[in-house]
């Protein structure tokens, strides 16, 4: 059996495009915010890594009676160029 159509239905896709290319635009953005949430949370979790290790490396420091302000020497001319 085939249905009629209406004109309700004509007028509902009469701007089928427009609604198509909204729909791709929104898709686009949500995309891209779920990929930046994304590279957020990678950030984080290296500089979370970076500061555990940092205290990590402080805390050894002392364990062996070093001072860790005298700890940290500036680099030589050679440790730059590597």
């Amino acid at each position: 059996m085939r249905r009629t159509i209406s004109p309700g239905q004509i007028a509902r896709h009469r701007n089928y495009n427009k609604l198509m290319a909204r729909h791709s635009r929104y898709i686009k953005m949500k995309r891209s915010i779920i990929a930046l949430v994304y590279v957020l949370i990678i950030i984080l979790m290296i500089l979370l890594y970076m500061l555990v290790r940092r205290a990590e490396h402080q805390k050894q420091l002392q364990k062996n009676g070093k001072d860790v302000a005298l700890a940290v020497k500036p680099p030589t001319k050679w440790q730059v160029y590597e």
